[in-house]
């Protein structure tokens, strides 16, 4: 099975970027990485193999040939995400279960046990949540919040 493309976000796409990871789409978000300069963008991209999304058209005609670029319109992330899973035929479950990547780095997002985040989320969460995820990378940690319908409705909208 073909491995779907990992994205990189230029400095224009953050609210894209982090739909994408709440999704389990990968996803690189320039601004993250301390890249602002469009060579620096291209060169990252060329390293990595990722398709650059921009909406700078100056940095989607320099992109040319040596990156594969899409630029994205002004539209609202919903008709971005279509725009992206239709492009590259990318699958959204069916149901949505809740982020698998971390919307503030994109590392993987793994279950922990409630005892292990006690002290590090509010009490009133830790109190009302059983179930808790933490990001592998940058150490956030995650529950089913009260934002939990808002994402199950974007989901809906894209999937």
């Amino acid at each position: 099975m073909k491995k779907p493309p990992v994205f990189l976000c230029d400095l224009m796409l953050r609210r894209l970027a982090r739909w994408l990871r709440i999704l389990g789409i990968g996803c690189v978000y320039a601004g993250d990485e301390g890249i602002s300069d469009d060579d620096e963008i291209l060169k990252f991209c060329l390293k990595r193999g990722c398709v650059l999304l921009t909406r700078d058209e100056l940095l989607y005609r320099k992109a040319g040939s040596y990156v594969k670029t899409v630029l994205m319109d002004n539209e609202s992330p919903e008709r971005q995400v279509k725009a992206l899973t239709g492009k590259f035929g990318l699958k959204l479950g069916r149901k949505f279960l809740g982020p698998s990547l971390c919307p503030q780095c994109g590392g993987r997002l793994e279950r922990v046990g409630k005892p292990s985040v006690k002290g590090k989320v509010f009490p009133k969460v830790y109190e009302l949540n059983r179930s808790f995820n933490k990001c592998a990378d940058c150490g956030k940690i995650y529950w089913k919040g009260s934002h939990f319908p808002k994402l199950e409705s974007f989901h809906k909208k894209v999937a």
